[in-house]
């Protein structure tokens, strides 16, 4: 039977410690350090060249870090080859053997393991039921469609139980629509079988829809890692509020409390104040996402987190359409509105945009 991972730990399954790894003076991988619970999934989350990929490929020990330590179930395995490690990998190409079967192709490694001849093939039954793949057993990888190659490189780092699973963007290769259900079944087997992964992606969307925390890379450095809610409503840096979802961002000063218990006033160009939490930095830029914006045709009568504003632009994107909106001091930011009321609020027309302080966050670099 297909084991499931033991939650009950305190101890991370997999963290890296410091981690540096370094090309000829340039810095690929700039002191990382995360800690992955038994049983999570954690998603490396960056632009191309962030440091991401090779992150994961120090963990799977095809590169070896300059500096640091690896972890996995408390043992040091920072010098340890592929094979000694305990991991299970699904590159983005799939790599399948394309003399070997379906089937053939999720016993290699478990033959590779001495694992008995039975319960090796008992093994591979049973993950290929779960994986929908039983009744292609006897294909060859040439007569699969991408989404069933997928599935199979799944099961074959899965039928070892490995302790860490490792995915290098292996969603890359499908379309839009597979990718999404294919996504949603890798979760479900990940959560059923409670095994612990770490999953490479350069696409928010599918960071945040199966992740239970994200880890973004910027230039190398760990950005933030938190859970995608957070992420979103509390980003760390400008490059994370930007990098995850649409954000508007106004520079602004700190000018005071308003005289309600846990807001202070932000002062940005022109007439624009926001009052948002009391642990916001004297000096940063203020995160305001678009859909937190609320237009009126009329003032709203609040002296804080409301402003006029005209309608520059109007991009209509069916359900939703956004608005450039234009205030004093030469500020635009993007407002998102239901698509259906696009209409009532021409290029040209002044109204005014307010916003819960609640929505509000700040960041300093």
């Amino acid at each position: 039977m297909i084991t499931t991972a033991d939650t009950t730990t305190a101890r991370p399954k997999i963290s890296f410690e410091g981690i540096v790894k370094d090309y000829r003076g340039f810095r690929a991988v700039d002191r990382v350090s995360v800690a992955v619970q038994a049983g999570e999934l954690v998603a490396l989350l960056g632009p191309s060249g962030c440091g991401k990929t090779t992150t994961l490929r120090m963990a799977a020990g095809f590169i070896e870090p300059t500096e640091g330590k690896i972890m996995i179930d408390g043992r040091d395995v920072t010098r340890l080859p592929p094979y000694k490690r305990d991991t299970g990998m699904v590159f983005q190409s799939y790599a399948l053997f394309p003399h070997l079967t379906v089937g053939g192709n999720m016993l290699f490694g478990l033959k590779r393991r001495g694992v008995a001849r039975e319960e090796a093939e008992r093994r591979v039954r049973e993950l290929a039921a779960m994986l929908k793949l039983d009744h292609l057993l006897d294909r060859l990888p040439k007569q699969l469609s991408g989404g069933q190659q997928q599935r199979v490189a799944v099961g074959r780092a899965l039928v070892i139980n490995p302790a860490v699973l490792l995915l290098d963007e292996p969603f890359s290769n499908l379309d839009a629509q597979l990718r999404e259900s294919t996504r949603v079944e890798l979760r479900r087997i990940q959560q059923e079988l409670g095994i612990t992964a770490l999953f490479v992606t350069h696409d928010q969307s599918e960071a945040m829809a199966i992740a239970d925390r994200v880890a973004v890379m910027d230039a190398g450095r760990l950005a933030q890692i938190d859970t995608p809610e957070r992420l979103y409503a509390r980003p760390a840096t400008r490059f994370v509020a930007n990098f995850i979802g649409r954000a508007n961002l106004i520079d602004a000063k700190a000018a005071g409390a308003t005289g309600r218990d846990g807001l202070t006033v932000m002062r940005g160009p022109g007439e624009l104040k926001f009052a948002l939490a009391s642990d916001t930095p004297a000096e940063g830029a203020v995160v305001l996402r678009p859909e937190a914006i609320r237009i009126d045709r009329e003032p709203t009568g609040a002296e804080f987190n409301t402003a006029e504003a005209t309608v520059k632009s109007v991009s209509f994107l069916g359900s939703a359409a956004h608005l450039a909106l234009e205030f004093a001091g030469d500020v635009t930011i993007t407002a998102e509105i239901r698509g259906s009321e696009a209409a009532s609020y021409p290029q040209g027309a002044k109204v005014w945009a307010s916003w819960d302080a609640s929505a509000l966050s700040c960041v300093i670099n």
